[in-house]
């Protein structure tokens, strides 16, 4: 069954979350019905079918659920900074409680969103990667694609630099990359035969360059009525087109993986488009990972050397 105060012209996606705790290997369509674009909804279920095991399959429980794996995701990513910023020797104050307290980061994990859990997994990945144990890496990727698929834009990114910067390891991520978009791939197969229907709602999120941003902020600054909603709004409008301006330029001075996924999120907020630009809370959501990796790249740029900066030696040290 399905919780009757649920009504399909309400459209938050924490309740569309919850629609698919009930169902969240679509055995039937219930829940589908009474979503606006189920195939796009249904491809990001890994965070309610974790939350159905959580409540061991019992509906009271599921709001709850929902939460309390969001609050387990923000400690595992908290742990993942800490581990991140012992690897690399980065300032952990300001990397933790920065990462962790990231304005996307914190609405996620409250309002029941998917973000904390794809962030998580993301930068255990990330860890892994770091560590050279590139099949775990893998799977954290593959964990993150199936909460959030735009998150496979990060072992993607990873991929392109190392092709281009460090060849021979980029021959060597490269099979271990191309894995971890497998199962996201599957699942949305999967969801696509079950329900026989395609929205390509992605394509239609995205615009050409910089003016699907600048279109809707435009129409967000005629939405937002008070001067807390337009500050929010604006704020986090320009924190996104500073940053893609500032990565883009000083990327090529100081090469490094961190640098060119810091580039190339904001990059992808450039692309953008829909109401996400309208409302802080979207946007915050959006930016998240771009604001993540560019702390990340602030701390490492403020190191003497890196490991993680291209110096000549890297590729040797990934592919023994």
């Amino acid at each position: 069954s399905v919780d009757p105060g649920i009504k399909a012209w309400k459209s938050y996606d924490g309740q569309f979350f919850y629609l698919m705790t009930f169902d969240p290997l679509l055995v039937t369509h219930k829940t589908a019905a009474l979503m606006d674009i189920p195939d796009y909804r249904y491809r990001r279920a890994l965070y309610p079918l974790l939350a159905y095991f959580f409540a061991l399959g019992q509906p009271k429980l599921f709001p709850y659920s929902l939460f309390m794996v969001n609050l387990v995701a923000w400690l595992a990513l908290g742990w993942a900074l800490i581990r991140l910023g012992k690897d690399y020797s980065l300032t952990l104050a300001p990397l933790v409680l920065g990462g962790i307290f990231t304005t996307g980061i914190t609405f996620s994990t409250f309002r029941t969103l998917s973000e904390t859990l794809s962030i998580s997994f993301t930068l255990w990945a990330l860890v892994f990667w770091g560590r050279r144990c590139f099949l775990r890496s893998a799977v954290f990727f593959a964990l993150a694609g199936l909460t959030r698929e735009i998150a496979l834009s990060v072992p993607c990114a990873l991929m392109l630099y190392l092709l281009i910067y460090e060849r021979n390891a980029g021959k060597v991520w490269t099979r271990f990359a191309l894995c971890s978009l497998i199962p996201t791939l599957m699942w949305a197969m999967y969801v696509k035969f079950q329900l026989n229907v395609s929205s390509h709602t992605e394509l239609k999120r995205l615009s050409l360059p910089f003016l699907g941003f600048f279109t809707e902020s435009a129409i967000g600054w005629e939405q937002n009525v008070t001067h807390t909603e337009w500050l929010r709004s604006m704020s986090l409008i320009l924190e996104t087109g500073l940053l893609v301006l500032v990565s883009s330029i000083y990327f090529w001075f100081k090469p490094s993986p961190w640098g060119f996924l810091a580039m190339t999120q904001g990059w992808f907020c450039m692309v953008v488009r829909g109401d996400i630009w309208n409302y802080h809370a979207s946007s915050a959501r959006v930016i998240a990972p771009l604001t993540l990796f560019s702390l990340i790249w602030y701390l490492e740029l403020g190191r003497k050397k890196s490991p993680m900066i291209n110096d000549g030696d890297f590729a040797l040290k990934l592919i023994r």
